[in-house]
């Protein structure tokens, strides 16, 4: 008796989330799914979901747990089943703990602890290799507010701000929220919401619990690491449409070198060391050593540099 209630109520808010148009849910940090709803080049909305409206959740919206000092992320996804979704936004509530008399939270405030990133798909229409698959993946995370600049970021090729945003028939959209727990947070269980919303109607409000862990994780690696990023690249992806750029979008060494410092950081800050911390290249001299910040960014080169959060 108890399952065929279960199964009823689940395919009662099924079919009310397709009749509103979207479907809703949440995931761990762990799942990649593809743009399309469905098709030899798209994920369907996986059999599991926690699926949400606009009171609850159909399994209780988002569990996660961090230690303090640690980051932990999870996704949101919003699926346009008959029509076009337009103007959806995403928003976060502060993460108030649940028993600590003073009632400390983990602010919203955008840029801050709590960051909100729109997923950015990248076509692949030739896999390389046997087991992967084509079709539209998630790859680029745009933030809603910049963290270095507080600054609105913007999807390449849509010329506006990544929120809000549309989402055309029979694709979703993949949210990624990134929880960073401060290391004088509380330990214990912290609560919120996530609202999104579909032009000026409340869509889903998905609630949020928090478990912040009775120990700190050191703000540096404790395994030795090195993540390249590509030094072409970087102009590539930033600076292509910039009238001052050459073919391979390279501006000048300042211009570089500035945003080489700032993936160092952005990697620092979650353990990962990056191993072309030091732009232009260093000028050796007779004794075979170098120039040009060597010693300024050796603790960045070996992971040792302890970033400001």
């Amino acid at each position: 008796m108890g399952k065929r209630l279960f199964w009823s109520v689940s395919v009662v808010l099924i079919f009310a989330s397709a009749a509103m148009g979207q479907t809703i849910w949440w995931e761990t940090g762990m799942v990649k799914l593809r743009m399309e709803n469905g098709g030899p080049e798209g994920d369907p909305v996986p059999k599991n979901a926690d699926l949400c409206q606009e009171e609850k959740c159909t399994k209780g919206g988002v569990r996660i747990a961090a230690a303090q000092n640690e980051f932990e992320p999870f996704q949101i996804f919003i699926a346009a089943e008959k029509d076009e979704l337009r103007g959806v936004d995403v928003a976060v509530s502060d993460l108030v703990h649940e028993t600590e008399k003073e009632g400390y939270r983990i602010s919203s405030r955008l840029p801050g602890p709590i960051m909100i990133y729109r997923q950015h798909y990248i076509l692949i229409e030739k896999p390389t290799t046997a087991e992967a698959q084509p079709g539209a993946w998630p790859d680029a995370l745009i933030p809603k507010v910049d963290e270095y600049f507080g600054e609105r970021r913007s999807i390449p090729g849509e010329g506006r701000p990544a929120f809000p945003f549309d989402v055309h028939r029979g694709m979703k959209q993949g949210i990624w929220v990134d929880v960073y727990v401060p290391p004088d947070a509380p330990p214990g269980l912290y609560a919120g919401t996530a609202t999104v919303t579909v032009g000026e109607k409340k869509a889903a409000v998905i609630p949020i619990r928090l478990t912040v862990q009775p120990f700190r994780l050191p703000s540096t690696s404790s395994l030795r690491n090195a993540f390249a990023v590509g030094i072409t690249e970087l102009g590539r992806g930033h600076d292509w449409d910039d009238p001052r750029s050459n073919a391979r979008g390279f501006i000048s060494d300042d211009r570089t070198s500035e945003l080489v410092c700032l993936y160092t950081k952005a990697l620092l800050l979650h353990r990962l060391s990056n191993e072309n911390a030091i732009w232009p290249p260093p000028r050796w001299d007779k004794q075979g050593e170098g120039s040009n910040g060597i010693s300024r960014r050796g603790k960045q080169v070996a992971g040792r540099s302890t970033p400001s959060l």
